[in-house]
């Protein structure tokens, strides 16, 4: 089983519970959010279904759990129109809902099914928790990591610059382009058989935040 967890409380965290914490705010001030999954409503499921066919994941790969958290991470947020929710990181999202409004996943998915369209709007927790859901409503561990102060490669060059005065004091204002408050992703717990001697089993880091 490439999902499998020996642990009883691990099982009932990552899989079964259908409700918890999501933490946002800032390294100083850490603030928390309850968040309800909804992972046995069958509209996530049939979410995650729709994810999969999006992917163009043909049925003989569905057995692989690596190929179905890619199809849904990277599906998950409009892409043309056929992701199953939008990001606005604006200050306007009238008259839509803003992404500090939403506190499950159920309401999301079921307005995404019955207009066909994107749900709006989304930030990186409401991304992450939703993908949180999808995966463990097909039985995959999964659960969503908070990072503070989280450096950003927002020039896309695989690498964060930090600038400095001549005084060697940081120029905050340069600096704090390539640092996010907060950031929210996935980990899903995966054995990795195609990779070498079995060594990276275990938790699997994946972001559905558009890049």
């Amino acid at each position: 089983d490439q999902t499998y967890m020996s642990e009883p409380t691990d099982i009932e965290e990552y899989v079964e519970n259908d409700n918890g914490f999501i933490y946002l705010g800032t390294k100083n001030q850490i603030q928390k959010i309850n968040w309800c999954f909804s992972q046995y409503e069958n509209d996530v499921l049939t979410t995650a279904y729709h994810l999969m066919d999006l992917a163009c994941l043909a049925y003989d790969a569905r057995n692989d759990m690596a190929k179905i958290v890619r199809a849904i991470c990277s599906n998950i947020t409009s892409c043309e129109d056929s992701g199953v929710i939008s990001g606005n990181w604006s200050c306007s999202h009238a008259p839509y809902t803003a992404p500090t409004q939403w506190l499950g996943t159920l309401p999301i998915v079921r307005d995404f099914l019955m207009s066909k369209e994107p749900t709006k709007y989304g930030h990186c927790y409401v991304f992450a928790a939703l993908a949180t859901s999808l995966c463990r409503s097909l039985g995959i561990p999964c659960r969503c990591v908070t990072s503070y102060a989280s450096a950003h490669d927002c020039d896309g060059i695989n690498k964060v610059n930090l600038h400095w005065g001549i005084h060697g004091e940081p120029i905050d204002v340069l600096n704090t382009l390539n640092c996010w408050t907060f950031h929210v992703w996935c980990e899903a717990y995966l054995k990795r058989p195609e990779l070498l001697l079995n060594s990276y089993n275990g938790w699997q880091a994946f972001d559905p935040t558009p890049q």
